[in-house]
């Protein structure tokens, strides 16, 4: 028994402060799974890095970490959970819209969005296949873009004419093209949307998107050098001894960094997003930062896996800072 009041209020603490750490753990809440543990690591304001290896499902539990897209009262995903469809990986079944109608990330159009609120400048990496899921040995179908991967959204978006985000993703993308699975690049803009797709030879990749102030540079990793490959827009251009071009579509006028100087016949140009005074819109300091799943239409089968979502710990300042921590993280 404890007799000394001190002692006691001491006591007191330190249990309370234990408790609300371990309710506060990865994606958990006082209402989660005890199973949930203290996965996560605070590297910047708002940003935590994810592991997935308590189980969680973000569907039916309050998240302290992640925050489910429900602008019209639904997630629009059939199922989101850590840990429990696959251990070790989140897995997002994202919804399949109704004929005639669309759900995924264009203009006003969305999708499934897990996401955190991140500010200032950030570096996030993460793992990633995008399958069927009907068979996740192979792709989606091959048409009517079914994908997986990363946005970067301003909040103060009601998808009606002020959406304003970045996007990079994997998946299967259009018909008629040398190869359907393609890494898509996308930038929105007042809801106009322009989008940039290359041949995507695997299931799975590493994706990396660094934002140093109003810039957006993406990266990708390229298992032939085993190493990062920053995104490029290519214009019949050889990589790893193979012809290879950029498909561009939609609104090229968001997107004059890149559209009005597109390389010539042979060559490549860097693909990175800035949002200035060009454009008359400045992205906010604190973003949405998260990841997607959609299917396009109803002959969609999308189902996206996440193996982590890491934050760099050092924040880029510029562009030569956006490899710097995560530099083989491809190779391990």
């Amino acid at each position: 028994m404890i007799k000394n009041k001190k002692s006691l209020h001491i006591l007191m603490f330190l249990l309370g402060s234990i408790y609300l750490s371990m309710i506060t753990a990865c994606g958990g809440s006082s209402s989660s799974d005890s199973s949930n543990s203290a996965e996560d690591d605070l590297v910047d304001e708002g940003s935590i890095n994810d592991e997935f290896n308590a189980p969680f499902n973000f569907e039916s539990t309050t998240s302290n970490t992640w925050n489910l897209h429900r602008f019209d009262g639904t997630s629009r995903t059939d199922s989101i959970d850590a840990s429990q469809t696959k251990p070790g990986w989140l897995v997002m079944l994202p919804t399949i819209p109704p004929p005639g109608t669309n759900l995924g990330w264009f203009g006003d159009t969305y999708s499934a969005y897990l996401y955190q609120e991140v500010s200032g400048n950030f570096v996030v990496a993460t793992k990633l296949r995008v399958v069927s899921r009907n068979n996740i040995n192979v792709q989606p179908p091959s048409t009517d873009f079914n994908a997986g991967g990363l946005v970067i959204r301003d909040s103060a978006g009601t998808h009606n004419g002020n959406e304003n985000w970045v996007m990079y993703n994997i998946g299967a993308q259009t018909s008629g093209t040398p190869s359907n699975y393609s890494r898509e690049i996308k930038k929105t803009v007042n809801s106009a949307s322009n989008m940039f797709l290359t041949d995507q030879d695997d299931i799975e990749e590493h994706l990396l998107v660094c934002r140093v102030d109003e810039n957006f540079y993406f990266y990708y990793w390229d298992d032939v050098i085993n190493n990062w490959r920053e995104e490029t827009f290519y214009n019949n251009a050889d990589l790893n001894g193979s012809l290879i071009s950029t498909r561009i579509a939609n609104n090229t006028s968001i997107t004059p960094e890149i559209a009005n100087i597109l390389p010539s016949d042979g060559n490549t140009s860097p693909i990175s997003f800035r949002f200035d005074a060009a454009n008359n819109f400045f992205m906010p300091n604190t973003l949405q930062v998260g990841l997607i799943a959609h299917n396009w239409s109803n002959t969609g089968d999308t189902r996206a896996e996440f193996d982590y979502v890491r934050f760099a710990t050092n924040i880029p300042a510029t562009k030569n800072d956006c490899l710097t921590e995560f530099a083989g993280l491809g190779s391990q």
